[in-house]
């Protein structure tokens, strides 16, 4: 990286600045900006990682070889019943960047290449490393969208760690229909006093899935006296040591019930993504557009994304009327500056106590719209 002095080139700072998608980087320690000058150095930072887990598998016959580029790798189970995807949740991470993050499109590539597989998996299990959810100071968890992508690509069963404590629940999002996927954390087994929540102590869980792919049980051992390891004694394991996960599986792909719409519109969800990746903004859109039911999660972020990049304002104007969220608030109040609707926008902006809006967003808002107003752009 290359700290930039402040005058040369002048960038106004914003958290959206410093996404681990950005090449730019904010140390605190000095109160500078990095910027990532050699792309191909720091995709190599991980190197150490990647030759240990080559190392570690060499010899060993695996169904999908390790893949050190792509950001996920599939490993099978239960005679390919079972199918786990490894997902990297480090992409952009660094030693300033501490947030979480899985690179866009790399859920769509391990989906398509579970598609295309000669035989279905029963079961589709995740696994990444950092938490989703975090306290209100921290910025070392990952974006909860991306949990609600695996839900809606056919996952049912996640593993992630980070957090060095164990906790099993499930959890639901509303696409089409109600989906849930069963979500477990691990505990650490070898972190140190500094690196383990106060009140918890070392631990394993053992995990097993009954024959019907359908539910688990987490069964969470932890250090206690003598450097033994027990039951644990805390949480939702406190009483038996273990906790019940269920889930709903998606219908099968082979010898199963006909596509229904919800698993049609997965599909055009996964090519829009991949358009969109590959720089096709339009192909995303006029894909999303044929969806015959409201857009909504990530499919509905997907067009207000695509549609953004190609400038098609009134499309995404007739979307996100109304807003369903304060992002969704400042996406459509940019669409209506950029047609020059600014009566509306003026209107919309009145309606800012209605969605939250801090009295710091709502000026910057209005100094927009005043600088569009000037400009002699009124409708």
């Amino acid at each position: 990286m290359t700290e930039l002095i402040p005058e040369d080139p002048q960038l106004k700072a914003s958290p959206m600045l410093f996404q681990a998608s950005s090449d730019m980087r904010w140390n605190w320690s000095s109160r500078t900006i990095f910027q990532i000058s050699d792309a191909d150095l720091y995709k190599r930072r991980l190197d150490a990682y990647w030759n240990f887990v080559e190392g570690f598998y060499e010899g060993t016959r695996l169904a999908h070889p390790i893949d050190r580029n792509r950001g996920f790798n599939l490993f099978e189970l239960d005679r390919g019943r079972i199918v786990v995807a490894a997902l990297e949740s480090v992409h952009g991470n660094d030693c300033f960047c501490r947030q979480g993050a899985i690179e866009r499109g790399v859920l769509g590539k391990a989906s398509l290449k579970l598609r295309d597989m000669p035989k279905e998996p029963v079961l589709r299990v995740a696994t990444w490393h950092h938490s989703f959810q975090g306290p209100p100071h921290g910025d070392d968890y990952m974006d909860i969208a991306s949990v609600q992508e695996m839900v809606g690509s056919g996952f049912r069963l996640g593993f992630h760690g980070h957090q060095h404590q164990a906790d099993a629940s499930a959890y639901s999002i509303h696409l089409p229909e109600e989906l849930s996927m069963a979500i477990s954390s691990t505990g650490s087994l070898c972190a140190g006093t500094r690196e383990l929540p106060q009140g918890t102590n070392r631990e394993y869980n053992v995990v097993v899935i009954d024959e019907a792919y359908s539910s688990a049980r987490v069964h969470v051992r932890e250090m206690t006296q003598g450097n033994h390891f027990g039951r644990c004694g805390r949480g939702i394991f406190r009483v038996d040591g273990f906790a019940e996960l269920k889930w709903q599986l998606p219908p099968a792909r082979a010898g199963g019930p006909p596509m229904n719409e919800s698993q049609a519109i997965a599909g055009v969800v996964l090519k829009a993504e991949e358009a969109l990746r590959t720089g096709n903004a339009a192909h995303a859109v006029e894909l999303l557009e044929g969806v015959h039911v409201p857009l909504t999660g990530h499919a509905r972020n997907l067009f207000i994304e695509a549609a953004r990049q190609q400038g098609q304002w009134g499309k995404l104007i007739a979307l996100l009327q109304p807003p369903k969220n304060i992002a969704e608030f400042v996406e459509l109040f940019g669409a209506l500056l950029a047609e020059q609707k600014l009566n509306t926008a003026a209107q919309l902006l009145e309606r800012g106590l209605e969605y939250n809006l801090d009295a710091s967003l709502v000026a910057s808002l209005q100094s927009r719209l005043q600088m569009r107003k000037s400009m002699g752009k009124s409708l």
